[in-house]
């Protein structure tokens, strides 16, 4: 099979059928839809118009959320479609006699890393919009409750969570939670997007201070691999679909 058929073999979206299959053996994905009250509290606004304005203007937030909802199943899919076409990835680095290291040695010809790379492309997605709706998620909470804080503003999230406590502790502390409890999503999406991604190899040099010296460690490779990869993103999942049902209590 030349360089274009094995291109072409890799390069396909899951049919309908495939994309039903994989939905339903992670069936909490379907979860991931925002159900709760698309109109504002009401002890929170003290009139009527204001009320009327904020229930006129938080219907498009929840519409924008529930897209943001389908890219997020659609990227998971993708995702688990192209692991499925078989990534070879376990056996990621093969250390030779010669003193050189073979990258991927179970991989065969362009066509496996082209799924690699479709794959990492999905993956990439995926933790875009997940942070994205979580985002979205406190746009919904600041007018939900008449906190006020303005959707440009600095440290957003923050002041809006800061606002809430008065508010609604119990909510404040189920997203204080959240953040603490899945510190390493939040470092996950920043290295992929600032630093280095996790499904690269990473075979930059660790300085380490022992002793009181500065340790210079060489050859020391990480990377996670396509399943372990797949097991981070439905944790996330998992996680979402728990914040969500708790938000979802408040805002019906």
């Amino acid at each position: 099979m030349d360089d274009k058929e094995l291109y072409a073999k890799a390069f396909i979206y899951p049919s309908q059928e495939e994309r039903k299959e994989i939905v339903n053996s992670f069936p909490i994905i379907k979860e991931i839809a925002f159900k709760g009250s698309n109109s504002v509290k009401d002890h929170s606004y003290d009139d009527e118009l204001n009320k009327f304005i904020a229930d006129n203007d938080i219907r498009p937030w929840i519409n924008r959320l529930n897209n943001k909802f389908s890219k997020l199943r659609f990227s998971y899919v993708l995702l688990k479609f192209y692991k499925l076409k078989g990534i070879r990835d376990i056996r990621w680095a093969e250390h030779l006699d010669d003193g050189t290291t073979k990258y991927f040695p179970d991989f065969k010809n362009n066509g496996d890393y082209y799924l690699k790379f479709l794959f990492n492309y999905s993956c990439e997605n995926f933790y875009y919009h997940y942070i994205s709706a979580l985002d979205i998620l406190i746009h919904l909470i600041n007018i939900y409750y008449n906190l006020g804080v303005k959707e440009n503003a600095t440290l957003f999230n923050v002041k809006v969570c800061n606002k809430l406590e008065p508010k609604n502790p119990d909510l404040f502390k189920v997203l204080k939670g959240f953040r603490e409890t899945n510190k390493d999503i939040y470092d996950d999406r920043n290295d992929l997007v600032h630093n280095f991604a996790f499904y690269e190899i990473d075979s930059r040099s660790i300085k380490t201070i022992e002793d009181g010296r500065e340790v210079i460690h060489m050859g020391l490779e990480k990377y996670t691999t396509s399943e372990e990869t797949v097991n981070k993103v439905e944790h996330c999942i998992k996680q979402l679909a728990a914040l969500l049902k708790e938000i979802e209590k408040e805002f019906n």
